[in-house]
């Protein structure tokens, strides 16, 4: 499973955030809940590699490096932006990603 496999399940479950961290298992946050997906784990090596994409691509690599920390956005199918948010956690690198819906909603759909 890579990071747009993690979207795709996001929005398929609706839920507004995702917990990856090395060799633990996926959690999501779908209604207030978290719920664990025991069959989705990403290895370090996979979480690492994650990671070195989205610092690539943000050009933050040195200051994940120096702060051991960093923060950016994916664009996503043209309706859903992701933020993430990267760290490491007891010595293991970590995700933690936030859904945005790019559509705007109209103060009826609000209530």
């Amino acid at each position: 499973m890579n990071l747009h496999d993690v979207f795709d399940l996001m929005i398929e479950k609706n839920a507004s955030d995702a917990f990856l961290r090395a060799d633990s298992s996926l959690r999501l946050r779908i209604q207030m809940e978290l719920e664990t997906f025991a069959g989705i784990t990403f290895s370090e090596k996979d979480v690492q590699g994650i990671i070195g994409g989205l610092t690539k691509s943000w050009g933050e690599e040195d200051i994940l490096e120096q702060k051991r920390g960093c923060d950016g956005a994916v664009n996503f199918d043209d309706k859903w932006r992701f933020r993430i948010g990267i760290f490491y956690q007891q010595g293991r690198p970590a995700l933690v990603v936030r859904k945005i819906n790019l559509q705007m909603l109209s103060f009826e759909s609000l209530n």
